[in-house]
């Protein structure tokens, strides 16, 4: 091979290389300044959001809850849940000692005069339900049971206390089941409700336009590269 085409190519390679590189470093800063931007979306969401929005997230923040990491400081111990009527301006928060409701009250005490607080009796503390929803997710390990009984969804309920496992189909066999299941984990049955869901509607997968578009670039970017080094190697007419 011709040593000048040899040198071409390599040109051509790491032509499409750096352009591959540059796309990438691009995306890559597009995404972390999509999370700072949704870091200061936050803010300013919090800034807008109706008054009792805004008492529930100074509540969350105060209980320092993080549920996808299973965790929750002791500020208020027997926080059971909470949940939002906005066209009331109420929010419902679960606690089980008087002690802890009276310091939702005064966490919550600069939005009193737009915001009713309900304050309901709980029955489980939203500790307890987080590491009950931990014990409960192991069963998804076992995709012969999970099958078997149908499981379609776990979560914990806030509007009821409790935690809600949700079945294709309810029959006394997989209520049975699931049972034995809370006994082995050592979760007690009434708090957990089972629900029948119906089966799940997948959607179809929206294509990734992204990628679509960045192969097209880097083919468009070869030919019109492969082009220029094919001119230039003719020289001028």
């Amino acid at each position: 091979m011709n040593v000048k085409i040899e040198v071409k190519i390599v040109k051509l390679k790491f032509g499409i290389a750096l352009l591959v590189m540059i796309i990438f470093s691009n995306s890559v800063y597009a995404s972390n300044l999509s999370l700072m931007n949704a870091t200061q979306d936050n803010l300013t969401a919090f800034t807008y959001a109706s008054p009792v929005k805004k008492a529930a997230i100074t509540l969350n923040r105060y209980i320092g809850l993080r549920e996808v990491e299973f965790t929750i400081n002791d500020n208020i111990p027997t926080f059971g849940g909470m949940y939002l009527d906005e066209s009331t301006s109420t929010l419902y928060v679960y606690v089980i000692s008087e002690e802890d409701g009276e310091k939702v009250r005064r966490v919550l005490a600069a939005y009193q005069d737009e915001v009713h607080i309900e304050l309901l009796q709980g029955r489980y503390t939203f500790k307890e339900m987080m590491e009950w929803k931990n014990r409960l997710e192991t069963l998804f390990d076992d995709r012969t049971l999970v099958d078997s009984i149908g499981i379609i969804s776990l979560d914990i309920d806030e509007t009821k206390n409790i935690l809600s496992i949700g079945l294709e189909t309810v029959d006394e066999s997989k209520i049975e089941q699931l049972r034995q299941q809370f006994q082995a984990l050592e979760i007690p049955s009434e708090a957990v409700k089972i629900v029948e869901t119906g089966p799940i509607i997948l959607l179809p997968k929206r294509p990734d336009y992204f990628k679509i578009i960045l192969t097209v670039m880097v083919i468009t970017f070869a030919i019109i590269l492969l082009g220029y080094l094919k001119l230039k190697d003719k020289g001028p007419l």
